[in-house]
């Protein structure tokens, strides 16, 4: 009995009062002349109540109440087998794993350059920000070690296609009119590209106007993040075209990098461009299964979706990306292009990395897309 004493005695917890009994009125000298008024004696405290034999001092009774809340579990996937299970926790998971790959991450800062066309409109003056903080996500990947940002406005449109043809003609057919596609009359003017020269040097094409000013992913350098994410997986493939990997893959990770750079500040900072990004997806899982299935060595399954579908290539993308990066960091999803740029191909790369064959992962991730846009 002493040893139970003495540890009532000792143990310290937070209490508050709560309401008391007729049966635990004083013994003696309990009566009181105001009611709600209190009075302590020997380290009692008691409260005057209005009792059926009038006015009399009541012991206040009192309980233990945790001094801390519990902190809040949150369950995440940890491998293919629970990822359906805890389907609604990916943004989470990958939001932590930015974080860590973002702070644990060395950046390999390229030198940078800037060139502005006479009517440049500049959004967002401190580009190497959100460049530091994407080359820190994808600190292992093999990265450009220099980076042009050409800015310029309708009305520059031929000088900035000068600028692009002279350090990319010799690549594809595509070089003469990319630039040109993203400012094609003064209202749509916003458009950007990126590309990488064979000795490791990037340029990013920004194509400004006065309505971009609105815009969040101009002001905010997430679409800086966006086509720098680019030039990594360009310098990552050595040479390998794109199109050996899914054209969704290319974009839904640029997507995923500008929510993973704004997200470093805050998991709600995360959400809100996600949110941007991927807001009113309503597609089946038969169609996200068709959409994401393919792989081969060109992109004419992407190719053929016109109007609205034509845009899944980012969202749906951000969305696999996301799952991904959930399951094993950033830094995995590039060594994807890495892989490729070896020499293997996709399927092998994804196996290798993912410990799945591509053919049963797509329709996983089929399924967990589907259960996030459907809770």
């Amino acid at each position: 009995m002493k040893s139970l004493k003495r540890l009532l005695i000792i143990s310290t917890i937070a209490f508050s009062f709560i309401g008391v009994s007729e049966s635990s009125a004083l013994a003696r000298n309990n009566k009181c002349v105001k009611v709600g008024t209190f009075k302590t004696a020997v380290k009692v405290k008691y409260e005057c109540k209005r009792l059926t034999t009038g006015l009399r001092w009541v012991k206040v009774q009192t309980k233990a109440v945790p001094t801390t809340s519990a902190e809040v579990i949150i369950s995440i996937p940890t491998d293919w087998s629970n990822i359906e299970k805890y389907a609604e926790n990916i943004p989470y998971a990958s939001w932590k794993a930015s974080v860590s790959a973002i702070t644990n991450g060395i950046p390999q800062m390229p030198t940078l350059n800037i060139i502005n066309g006479p009517n440049a409109l500049i959004t967002y003056p401190t580009p190497e920000v959100k460049i530091n903080l994407t080359s820190r996500l994808f600190s292992s990947a093999k990265q450009p070690l220099h980076l042009t940002i050409m800015r310029f406005g309708y009305s520059d449109i031929e000088w900035a296609a000068s600028q692009w043809l002279s350090q990319f003609n010799d690549q594809d057919n595509s070089v003469g009119t990319e630039v040109r596609s993203g400012c094609s009359t003064p209202t749509t003017c916003w458009g950007g590209v990126a590309r990488n020269t064979k000795d490791g040097r990037a340029w990013i094409s920004l194509a400004t106007m006065k309505e971009n000013t609105s815009s969040s992913r101009h002001v905010t350098g997430a679409l800086e993040a966006h086509e720098f994410v680019h030039t990594i997986q360009h310098e990552s493939l050595s040479g390998t075209p794109t199109q050996r990997l899914p054209r969704w893959l290319l974009e839904g990770m640029a997507s995923y990098t500008q929510a993973a750079v704004e997200g470093v500040i805050s998991f709600d900072a995360y959400k809100t461009e996600r949110t941007r990004e991927i807001g009113g997806l309503n597609n089946s899982i038969e169609w996200l299964e068709s959409f994401l299935a393919p792989t081969g060595s060109d992109w004419s399954h992407w190719n053929k979706y016109t109007g609205n579908d034509s845009w899944r290539i980012y969202d749906v993308g951000f969305m696999a990306t996301e799952a991904l990066v959930a399951l094993r960091g950033p830094n995995t999803v590039m060594s994807l292009y890495t892989k490729v740029g070896s020499g293997q191909t996709f399927d092998q790369a994804f196996n290798e990395l993912y410990g799945i064959s591509w053919a049963e992962a797509h329709k996983i991730i089929a399924r967990v897309i589907f259960l996030q846009i459907n809770k």
